[in-house]
């Protein structure tokens, strides 16, 4: 049986859920190298939400590194859309790294009814916030978002700032929906707005 397209069957958070689920079923551990292939080398907005998942899962997304790691994934892929690439290319060490099956079944069981939740209020609307120029302009906010993750990781809790970011905007790609993309802007100005009145008056505390 031929498989679907992925901008079909991944619309969804519960839809990437099941994904890595069925990945996970018949392995120790699942690479990211095995993920991708799954969903296609040219799917942006699944990258985007798949590793918003994996940031803010318990337990997996609280392993340091991790975030990061996450991060660095979607500076990849952001920047080669950018530059109009036509399948994303990540290096071999970032492929290879894997996370154990056990702890993500449990993670992905535990944000099950959370993804069902949020998947009840997204559709198709306001699509010119989602063609090709708007893709571009969410390639480059969740650049911006992922530089700071590393900062983040310092402060316990706070990657799920940039994991829900990433999943709004890879919702808001892979569902069309503008709405989502609309509130990625504002998302994004208000996190960077209050980081830099943080930093400004950090000297004062």
């Amino acid at each position: 049986m031929a498989r679907k397209n992925v901008k079909e069957e991944l619309t969804s958070i519960e839809a990437v859920l099941d994904l890595i689920d069925k990945l996970a079923q018949d392995r120790d551990r699942v690479s990211i190298a095995v993920i991708m292939e799954s969903m296609g080398r040219r799917s942006f907005g699944p990258v985007l939400l798949v590793t918003g998942i994996i940031i803010t899962a318990p337990i997996i997304g609280y392993i340091p590194g991790v975030p990061t790691l996450m991060g660095m994934i979607v500076l990849l892929t952001s920047l080669q859309l950018l530059f109009h690439r036509d399948h994303f290319w990540l290096p071999q060490w970032i492929l290879r790294r894997s996370m154990d099956q056990g702890k993500l079944r449990k993670a992905i069981s535990w944000m099950r009814p959370v993804a069902r939740f949020i998947d009840r209020f997204t559709r198709p609307r306001f699509k010119f916030l989602t063609n090709s120029a708007g893709n571009h302009l969410i390639a480059v906010m969740t650049i911006l978002m992922v530089l700071v993750i590393p900062l983040m990781e310092f402060i316990p809790g706070s990657g799920n700032v940039a994991g829900i970011f990433l999943m709004i905007c890879g919702l808001a790609v892979t569902a069309r929906d503008g709405l989502l993309a609309m509130i990625a802007i504002i998302f994004i100005v208000v996190a960077f707005l209050f980081f830099g009145f943080a930093i400004y008056y950090l000297p004062l505390f």
